[in-house]
């Protein structure tokens, strides 16, 4: 992903107008994306750990967090996943 962010980079200094390609844009959607939900899993997962269950009895914003995380976590982490594997093969 890192790898792809740089290409990126290195992409936008070779056009001198300044313009933002389509390509450029989705790989800078993709990583702020896995950054976002990458740090919300985390900070999530250790507040479970230590609040333990009863903490989330009645707190629905934590649950709506959990479902979003849960949800988001295979398809961000999973399509750049493939995308790789495609390219390095």
């Amino acid at each position: 992903m890192i790898d792809r962010q740089c290409q990126g980079r290195r992409q936008e200094e070779q056009e001198p107008d300044g313009s933002v390609s389509r390509r450029n844009l989705g790989i800078n959607i993709a990583f702020y994306l896995t950054a976002g939900v990458t740090i919300l899993f985390p900070h999530n997962w250790f507040s479970l750990l230590a609040q333990g269950l009863e903490s989330l009895a009645g707190n629905h914003l934590a649950w709506v967090i959990w479902a979003a995380v849960d949800t988001m976590l295979p398809l961000v982490l999973g399509t750049p996943g493939c995308r790789i594997m495609r390219e390095k093969s």
